[in-house]
């Protein structure tokens, strides 16, 4: 369904952006993993050398700051000539309720979650343009549409991609650039361990929207659907979510 593609995960060295890249390149593409830590991107990415039976590429970079964005995609442009997929799933997760929220976590959140997102979509955008064609997907989270008790700052930067998917979308449709989003459940992760299921004033605070854990494996599939639909929908909902 891949074969000859070349695909960027960002926050590819664990989590869903891992079994994402396994997926990826089970289906033919060859992927380019990311993320902040060298050692453990490279230890990686040939683990999925190995898996795959063919060298995938690692690029280690830190997506919230602006220009080192754009560096790594110079890096792809004199290395490879062309980026036909891009993921958009590294995050960070900040949880407290509204009177505890440092002006910190607010600024890291969103130079990671929304910023980041932003600065690797304009790249690639870039990138893709000259091949008129590409696609970009957005992982945002069931918290950015439905909310949920003390996950107010988190909740804010995945539904800033929601935005941000719907109106880029229509913006690089005539390039032949698609853009989706998709808006996971809980799924059992190391960043969603930290959420404590059991606590909150009212004993339920991050069970009470998100539902029981989801599995990697069988959740990565709904980011290949916008490579293969033509829906015209850019947002689609995880399947595994709670409803709320």
């Amino acid at each position: 369904m891949l074969a000859g593609k070349l695909a960027l995960v960002t926050g590819s060295s664990r989590g869903i952006g891992w079994e994402t890249a396994r997926v990826f390149a089970r289906s033919g593409a060859t992927v380019i993993l990311n993320g902040r830590e060298p050692s453990r991107l490279e230890t990686r990415r040939k683990e999925l050398s190995a898996e795959a039976g063919r060298e995938m590429y690692a690029l280690a970079f830190d997506v919230s700051d602006a220009g080192t964005v754009r560096n790594a995609y110079q890096d792809i442009f004199k290395s490879y000539g062309r980026l036909d997929i891009l993921v958009n799933n590294a995050g960070i997760l900040q949880d407290a309720l509204l009177g505890m929220i440092a002006d910190e976590m607010i600024d890291r959140s969103f130079k990671v979650n929304a910023f980041g997102a932003l600065y690797n979509l304009q790249a690639a955008a870039r990138l893709m343009g000259r091949a008129g064609a590409g696609a970009i997907i957005n992982v945002s989270s069931i918290i950015g549409t439905s909310g949920n008790e003390g996950q107010t700052l988190y909740g804010s930067t995945k539904a800033a991609l929601i935005g941000l998917t719907r109106s880029a979308a229509k913006e690089l449709a005539p390039k032949g650039i698609r853009v989706n989003a998709v808006a996971p459940g809980f799924i059992d992760t190391e960043m969603t361990r930290q959420l404590p299921i059991q606590s909150g004033s009212n004993g339920s605070r991050a069970s009470s929207c998100v539902g029981s854990g989801g599995q990697r494996k069988s959740q990565t599939s709904s980011l290949s659907w916008p490579l293969t639909s033509r829906h015209m929908s850019p947002v689609r909902l995880s399947a595994s979510m709670a409803e709320c």
